[in-house]
């Protein structure tokens, strides 16, 4: 018959050195996240902020177009203060008429598109944004920005989309998000597109959708950038996308070139300054009681097992001098000695003796 044993393998680490290696593990899981937090530029943005995160210049320069002017005779000599306005309209009036046909896009580019749908619809949706990519691939955004509409909310676009569609409008605000935008349709080399997802002041908690083709250096990619920016570009659609709830929401999609960084406001970089502080407090407060607790522990196991009968048997019962007189004092036999006279079937010489006396008698 067959019994199945109850006996279980015994452990090679007892329960306190279990606990040790659980410790140092979870301590070196820390190091290892502060390590990846450190190596992030947007750590120490706080600390060593960039140009691009200087204080807004406070200094109110006040309308250009409440500068007073006299009418005087061409030939009249004028102080070093003074100067002369044409009023005949200069090249950059209004800007050349072939710069503005250049900027405007075919209003058939458009013919398949349609608002409020979940990605794309078609593949003629598809190319009619790769058409409007490539037009702001050649474009400038200086001349972009000239020609731009200033005065659309976003309320207003997303009330009367087709109106606004293809045509230039000019937002600022805060880029939350910026990562690589994944292209439907077979991807053209050497020209990636960026998706950043941006808030404005009257848009509230809803983001504006922007893709881009070009990203100033200073500009990294990733999530909660927080970054204050301006965009002009060309308004595709009202595009729908599923937020993480799996909820279904819209944004207006707005073709760029690229993002222009803005100046951080006084208010909002001193902000930031003290939540970072904080932030670092918190973790190395955190950080330390933890290390603490760890060292506690440690002591209180060593302290625990010094009282314990486990120890008091691990202690030597003689010290080193007390041994070293028993050695000295012992008789020492040479093994050779001890094995002198032993024959076969472990009988000595004297036993062979004795029984070749008990034959003869």
């Amino acid at each position: 018959m067959r019994f199945q044993s109850t006996a279980k393998k015994p452990p090679y680490l007892n329960r306190g050195d279990q606990f040790r290696l659980l410790a140092l593990f979870a301590m070196l899981f820390i190091v290892v996240l502060a390590f990846r937090k450190a190596a992030d530029p947007n750590t120490w943005r706080w600390l060593l902020p960039g140009d691009e995160d200087q204080v807004a210049d406070t200094i109110d320069t006040g309308d250009l177009r409440d500068i007073s002017y006299v009418v005087v005779d061409k030939n009249e000599h004028l102080d070093l203060d003074e100067f002369i306005a044409s009023s005949e309209g200069g090249a950059n009036s209004g800007g050349a008429p072939e710069e503005k046909f250049n900027l405007l896009l075919d209003p058939h580019v458009f013919d398949e598109v349609k608002d409020q749908t979940v990605g794309w619809r078609s593949r003629a949706e598809v190319a009619a944004l790769h058409v409007v990519l490539e037009k702001v691939r050649q474009l400038d955004n200086k001349a972009m920005t000239a020609a731009a509409n200033k005065g659309v909310g976003f309320r207003q676009i997303n009330q009367e989309p087709e109106k606004f569609r293809g045509e230039l409008v000019r937002i600022k605000g805060v880029l939350w998000r910026l990562d690589e935008f994944q292209q439907d349709g077979e991807p053209v080399e050497d020209s990636p597109v960026y998706n950043g997802w941006m808030f404005t002041d009257d848009s509230g908690n809803k983001p504006w959708m922007v893709l881009c083709t070009e990203l100033p250096s200073e500009l990294p990619l990733g999530d909660k950038l927080d970054r204050p920016v301006a965009v002009t570009g060309y308004f595709f659609k009202r595009y729908g996308y599923e937020t993480t709830g799996s909820q279904l929401n819209v944004a207006p999609l707005l073709v760029a070139k690229t993002f222009e960084l803005q100046a951080v406001p006084a208010e909002q970089l001193e902000e930031r300054t003290d939540n970072a502080t904080l932030t670092v407090f918190l973790v190395l407060l955190v950080s330390l009681l933890l290390l603490g607790l760890i060292l506690f522990g440690f002591i209180r196991s060593d302290r625990k097992f010094a009282g314990s009968r486990l120890a008091e048997l691990a202690k030597p019962n003689q010290n080193a001098t007390l041994s070293s007189e028993v050695l000295d004092g012992m008789e020492l036999t040479h093994p050779s000695d001890a094995l002198r006279g032993v024959g076969l079937g472990g009988k000595t010489e004297s036993d062979s003796d004795e029984q070749v006396d008990e034959q003869n008698g």
